[in-house]
């Protein structure tokens, strides 16, 4: 499967920095309460299997780059235990996995997930992801799934809800607009419009001078 639109200009950027987290995207979530670890571990399961995004791997063929979603076992959610330690140590812990980087050819999946136990009744769910396989909205709507995933299992023993969606469709219709006529009348009406490059809004960054990975937010208003 081809690389969609928006999957080529992460990957291609991803290349200028092969060793820095650049698109690490992720959450740490605090879940305070008793938690049925066995049941737990299902629900990630079934999270797995229902979104082929964390089944997928990218390989080069020939010049170019594609994805593939593979139909092997999911691999058990890992799990610490870190009551010795206390909760200082597993923010410092979540913080230093969150900044290591993924290879993207490296045919392995794009996400860590660790479960890792403070207290007997405060745990975290810590997750990181390359941002070419998911987005923050995507991320929002996975820990909802999780969580009917879990509850359905307590409560009926078995995960029935249907998950409709799937990134093929997506990449289906993208790789049909690139085809289209639409498509064609898109790419010429930019290539006009930005014929000349206008001047950044933003400086440039030297993103070999800063190594700390931390984010700014920087806002700007269009008048209408």
């Amino acid at each position: 499967m081809k690389l969609t639109l928006p999957q080529q200009d992460i990957y291609f950027e991803q290349l200028l920095y092969p060793e820095d987290p650049i698109y690490n995207i992720g959450a740490k979530i605090r879940i305070e309460g008793p938690l049925h670890i066995p049941v737990f571990q299902q629900a990630y399961r079934h999270l797995i299997e229902q979104h082929d995004t964390f089944r997928t791997v990218f390989r080069r063929v020939g010049e170019s780059v594609e994805a593939q979603v593979l139909d092997t076992p999911v691999e058990p959610l890992e799990y610490l235990d870190r009551s010795a330690e206390g909760e200082d140590f597993v923010l410092d812990f979540m913080q230093r996995e969150f900044v290591k980087p993924f290879d993207l050819l490296g045919n392995r999946f794009l996400h860590r997930f660790i479960l890792i136990q403070v207290e007997p009744e405060l745990h975290y769910l810590f997750s990181v992801y390359h941002h070419i396989i998911t987005d923050g909205w995507g991320t929002s709507l996975m820990f909802q799934r999780l969580v009917s995933n879990y509850n359905e299992l307590l409560e009926a023993g078995a995960v029935t809800t249907a998950y409709p969606f799937s990134y093929n469709t997506f990449a289906e219709d993208d790789e049909l607009y690139r085809q289209s006529a639409a498509y064609q009348e898109d790419q010429a009406f930019w290539l006009e419009k930005f014929s000349e490059l206008p001047e950044n809004l933003f400086e440039a960054r030297n993103r070999q001078v800063d190594k700390s990975n931390r984010s700014a937010r920087k806002e700007l208003y269009i008048p209408r």
